[in-house]
């Protein structure tokens, strides 16, 4: 399976350095949850550390080496949130279990805190909470060339605050067939992601919406060709690379973005 853009990210990243930050936005609450809006977040991985300016730390460069590149993007429309995420130059061929957690990044692995939760603790209809539905679960398999992608779309929004980094674990997640639900082993690396939410009043859990059907966007007329990526969608396959622009700045018109996340949709 050939790379879905080769030196993409590694090119975005230049291409964005000047923006002085990771995220193509203020930060801040959403002030309309409702509004459609997306923000792209994009690291470069060093070593514990080591300079970096781009919120990217590896734990383990035999799975996640230095100079691996990173990119997340967030939509939020309609009280529905979707995460797409993709990666270039790590191990060829592995499977690697990745969630949305609370805290940023820091030296070790464990700073990152444990994973985001919609209903944090809580056992919905009997499951244990650790489940794709009431987290973020964005595992891949990187194909020949270490890129790989995933797409995670959820019925509800961030907490303000709440959600801070992407950790990659060295397997795949469990869903509970086979040991522990949500555990996907050591944490061999880090992107420090401040994830946009809405500010709660009175209660510690987000709106959740009635699940609804999530039609997958038509590719854009004259969009740049992207190659198949390996991932899951809440326990899916996720064959592709669909996104949307970003508020004043549109991802088709960067010279990288665009490929890497396709046209606009819903979510």
């Amino acid at each position: 399976m050939k790379s879905l853009v080769t030196g993409a990210l590694a090119a975005l990243i230049a291409g964005l350095a000047s923006t002085g930050g990771t995220a193509l936005a203020a930060a801040g609450p959403v002030a309309d949850p409702g509004a459609e809006q997306s923000w792209l977040f994009v690291g470069e991985f060093a070593p514990v550390g080591a300079p970096n300016g781009t919120g990217a730390v590896t734990h383990d460069e035999e799975l996640v080496p230095a100079g691996a590149d990173i990119a997340v993007l967030q939509w939020m429309g309609e009280g529905r949130t979707r995460i797409e995420l993709r990666v270039e130059g790590v191990k060829p061929g592995h499977t690697y279990g990745t969630h949305v957690h609370t805290n940023p990044c820091g030296d070790a692995p464990e700073d990152a805190g444990p994973h985001y939760q919609n209903q944090p603790g809580d056992a919905a209809e009997g499951r244990d909470p650790a489940n794709p539905e009431n987290e973020v679960w964005l595992d891949f398999t990187a194909d020949g060339q270490g890129a790989g992608g995933a797409t995670a779309r959820q019925n509800w929004l961030f907490r303000e605050g709440e959600a801070g980094s992407v950790v990659i674990h060295e397997r795949a997640t469990s869903h509970g067939h086979h040991g522990t639900p949500g555990d996907a082993g050591a944490r061999v690396a880090c992107f420090t992601v401040p994830f946009r939410g809405v500010v709660q009043s009175g209660t510690a859990r987000a709106d959740t919406l009635p699940a609804a059907p999530v039609p997958a966007p038509p590719p854009a007329s004259g969009e740049a060709t992207t190659e198949t990526t390996t991932g899951t969608t809440n326990g899916e396959t996720d064959g592709g690379a669909a996104g949307l622009g970003l508020p004043g700045l549109a991802l088709h018109r960067l010279p990288v973005a665009g490929a890497l996340f396709g046209g606009g949709g819903p979510a």
